[in-house]
């Protein structure tokens, strides 16, 4: 059911066994619940129960009692039932192993429920039933004073997973919030392989953000976001961060000497994020693989790229200017290299 969303229930030609309590909840059974009352009207003998609080509010270490008064019941049987539907009782029996409940019957028509030193489990909806004909409920919900304590969830990203998108340089700040109670500080992890490819985790801290500043391409990576209030699992989030860098380029050798007949070879390594491509030129134009030129592409890793140019046969005109060009979404660069003579013997 969305928020705002109303539904009714309609039932046509009303009789005896349709009275008692129809509760309409959100799916799940653990959202508000509203609890709807047809009482039965058929003579001084029937069965019912007296009006009494349906809403009990205490605290955790105290006793409570929750009424239940039942009006002509003669030989029937008074049940209590907890939320999940465990019978507690059958009369003044009491059936879960669990001494601080019991059933106080002090006045004919009192069947209420005691629990002594209540405990953060016990709070919540009981029903008392009698297995009349039909069957009567009366259900009482039993209210924390203090703010229920729970687990940790994510509050702004339930799906755990989250990715962020940088330039270098620029300055990032993690955030991750958590609803609580009690509370809990967070820790902060970054989750990255090391020298020898081993997946290692580092700690980075505590509080809901993080902050990097002039962020470098070696900041990306995984980072853990993890609280532990002792509720339950600990919960956490995780951001992928990816820091986009414009292309680098970088020489093997920069001047390259060779004979005439013999083969040369060029190398250039870009690096950046995402992963440049590169390509030479000479003279302003683009080589590609032919009977002159060879070229052989290579890729290490997810930001670096290797292009060698191989001159097949050095002639008068291969000497000269060679140019390799790097590009990616963020920029494009240019870096010379020389093909030189080398004198003859």
């Amino acid at each position: 059911m969305s928020k705002g969303e109303t539904t009714t229930l309609i039932i046509r030609r009303v009789n005896l066994a349709d009275a008692g309590e129809y509760i309409c909840e959100a799916s799940g059974g653990a959202g508000p619940r509203e609890i709807v009352i047809i009482k039965a009207s058929a003579g001084a003998r029937v069965t019912q129960f007296l009006d009494t609080s349906r809403e009990v509010v205490s605290s955790l270490g105290e006793t409570v009692l929750l009424p239940c008064h039942v009006k002509n019941m003669g030989t029937k049987t008074v049940i209590w039932k907890n939320q999940m539907n465990d019978i507690i009782s059958i009369r003044k029996k009491e059936l879960i192993g669990d001494r601080r409940f019991r059933v106080v019957h002090d006045l004919a028509h009192e069947w209420s429920l005691q629990i002594k030193d209540l405990q953060e489990e016990d709070f919540g909806f009981y029903t008392c039933l009698i297995n009349s004909n039909p069957v009567i409920t009366r259900t009482v919900e039993l209210k924390n004073n203090a703010p229920a304590k729970f687990a940790p969830v994510l509050m702004e990203d339930t799906s755990f997973r989250r990715r962020l998108e940088v330039k270098q340089g620029q300055n990032v700040v993690l955030t991750c919030n958590f609803n609580a109670y009690p509370p809990a500080e967070v820790m902060w992890f970054k989750r990255e392989r090391d020298a020898s490819g081993k997946m290692v985790k580092t700690s980075l801290g505590k509080g809901n953000t993080y902050s990097i500043r002039s962020v470098s391409s070696s900041a990306a990576g995984d980072y853990i976001c993890q609280c532990n209030n002792g509720m339950g699992r600990p919960s956490r989030g995780k951001t992928k961060l990816i820091v986009k860098a414009s292309p680098r380029l970088y020489h093997v050798k920069k001047e390259v000497h060779q004979k005439r007949g013999k083969k040369a070879f060029l190398e250039c390594i870009g690096v950046g994020q995402p992963r440049p491509v590169l390509e030479w030129r000479r003279h302003g134009h683009t080589l590609k693989t032919s009977h002159e030129y060879g070229i052989v592409q290579a890729h290490e890793g997810p930001h670096r790229s290797t292009s060698r140019l191989e001159v097949r046969y050095v002639i008068s005109r291969s000497y000269g200017e060679y140019q390799c060009v790097g590009r990616n979404t963020l920029g494009l660069v240019k870096i010379s290299f020389n093909l030189l003579q080398t004198p003859d013997s």
